[in-house]
């Protein structure tokens, strides 16, 4: 089971919840810069602006056992840290 957003009490449930976590600050810290230079008539106007999200891994869902993320999903152990004991955090 995979939630969105990583609200606040995902990652307290049994089993905690894995999830999909949006940079929500950096989302409003680019929303703010782009409508101040709108109205500033600078730079151009971009109608798509792509943030990567991270893929928090709790006990709701894993790789099979005696499999690495990396082996089964691609990837390599460089893009992923560790969140406390029960949650790894894999940045795409």
């Amino acid at each position: 089971m995979v939630g969105f957003d990583d609200i606040p009490g995902a990652a307290f449930g049994n089993p905690a919840l894995t999830t999909v976590r949006q940079p929500l600050l950096r989302m409003g810290q680019i929303a703010a810069q782009t409508v101040i230079e709108r109205i500033e008539e600078r730079g151009t106007y971009q109608p798509e602006i792509a943030i990567e999200p991270e893929f928090v891994i709790r006990e709701s869902s894993g790789v099979a056992p005696g499999k690495a993320f990396a082996d089964q999903y691609g990837g390599s152990a460089s893009q992923r840290s560790e969140l406390g004991s029960a949650s790894k955090i894999y940045r795409f």
